[in-house]
C-alpha cells in the first residue's frame, strides 16, 4: 500500500521524529536553497538549478559540555537514520534534500 504525503506533512513528520528520538536536539527547522547541478544533459541553463530543502538541526550545547568533534559525531546517526527512514537520498547527486547542523550554545564576546 502506498501513501501519498505532501511536503508540508513530510517536514512535520521529520521534525517530530528527530525531536522525539534525539534528546540532544534543541530545534529543527527547514529552509529552501537553490543548487546548481554541474553536469548532465540540460537544454537551458535554468534547468541546471534545483530547489533543495535543507533540514537544519540545532544541537543543544548550552552547557558547553560537547567539543566540536563530539557534535559532529552526534550528527552522523541523525543524518543516517533520517535519510534512510524517509528515503531522502541526501548523499545522491541532485538530491532535493540536505542537512545542516548547528549548535546552540553560549559564546564569550
Amino acid at each position: 500500500m502506498k501513501y501519498l504525503i505532501n511536503e508540508n506533512k513530510l517536514t512535520e513528520t521529520i521534525e517530530s521524529y528527530i525531536l522525539k528520538n534525539y534528546p540532544e536536539v534543541a530545534k529543527v527547522y527547514f529552509t529552501k536553497q537553490g543548487v546548481h547541478l554541474a553536469s548532465g544533459d540540460f537544454e537551458k541553463e535554468e534547468d541546471r538549478k534545483i530547489i533543495c530543502t535543507v533540514i537544519n538541526v540545532v544541537l543543544d550545547n548550552m552547557d558547553g559540555k560537547y567539543k566540536a568533534y563530539q557534535l559532529r559525531e552526534m550528527s552522523k546517526p541523525i543524518r543516517g537514520n533520517v535519510d534512510s527512514m524517509f528515503g531522502l537520498s541526501t548523499q545522491e547527486y541532485g538530491s532535493k534534500w540536505d542537512f545542516k547542523f548547528k549548535q546552540l550554545g553560549i559564546v564569550d564576546l
